[in-house]
């Protein structure tokens, strides 16, 4: 990824194919997945970076953290792409990078008298969170991100089966910046008001339901699927078509 990114203009606005309700995920600053083991958090990064990658890679940019090297695989070649992290030890310089970035463009906004950045979004996507949390430094990081990131178009998607507070789970000061919270099937009422405030996730099917917590309130909502086959066919469309169009 290096230490500078090429200019691109802001992303248009994104809703996901099949959903019943329009949500807008530029609208959000960050978002959190939460549930527990096998309860589609997968599915749910899959529909979400489906969405992501209809739009302009010029206008469109992913960082990915792996350390599965198994969930996102899928979107490693797409043009968005900057870089998918699969190594502890390239965590905390590629977070410093989009640190960087982000302070680079807080201040041209300053000189431009601009209280949005115009540059491309740049969308952060961490899979199983808590296994990132464990590189010393890298919640420091995080967490300058998820409080500065929105206005210079730095978007945070965060995935966790951990999903309670304090030792082993994630922190608070990681939730209280999370603007939009995704709520899959959890074990327990107790789990489910960690994700979204209230009870409820612990009564979800094991698959296709899940619950949205944002400025909009409370909603449920049925999860589509994305199938290997449009994930690889969107890609072959990028490899052999040299111009852009918005993709379905």
């Amino acid at each position: 990824m290096g230490t500078d990114f090429e200019r691109g203009t802001e992303m248009k606005y994104a809703t996901l194919p099949g959903w019943d309700f329009a949500f807008n995920l530029m609208d959000e600053a960050h978002i959190m997945i939460g549930g527990c083991t096998g309860s589609g958090k997968s599915t749910m990064l899959a529909d979400l970076l489906f969405t992501l990658t209809a739009y302009n890679p010029d206008y469109q940019k992913l960082i990915l953290i792996d350390l599965k090297r198994v969930e996102l695989i899928d979107w490693v070649e797409f043009p968005h792409t900057l870089k998918c992290v699969t190594e502890p030890d390239e965590v905390n310089g590629t977070l410093d990078c989009l640190i960087d970035e982000m302070e680079r463009r807080y201040q041209e906004m300053a000189r431009l008298h601009q209280k949005k950045s115009e540059r491309y979004t740049i969308h952060l996507v961490i899979d199983e969170l808590a296994e990132v949390l464990r590189v010393r430094g890298a919640l420091d990081r995080i967490d300058k991100l998820m409080r500065l990131g929105r206005a210079s178009g730095i978007h945070l998607i965060l995935a966790t089966q951990a999903v309670h507070r304090g030792q082993g789970g994630i922190p608070g000061m990681i939730w209280q910046n999370v603007s939009c919270r995704i709520g899959l099937r959890c074990t327990t009422a107790i789990e489910s008001r960690q994700v979204i405030g209230v009870k409820g996730c612990e009564s979800l099917p094991r698959y296709g339901e899940c619950y949205i917590q944002n400025a909009d309130g409370l909603q449920l909502q049925s999860v589509p699927l994305t199938t290997e086959q449009m994930i690889q066919e969107r890609l072959q469309w990028y490899k052999t078509d040299g111009s852009f169009r918005q993709v379905g």
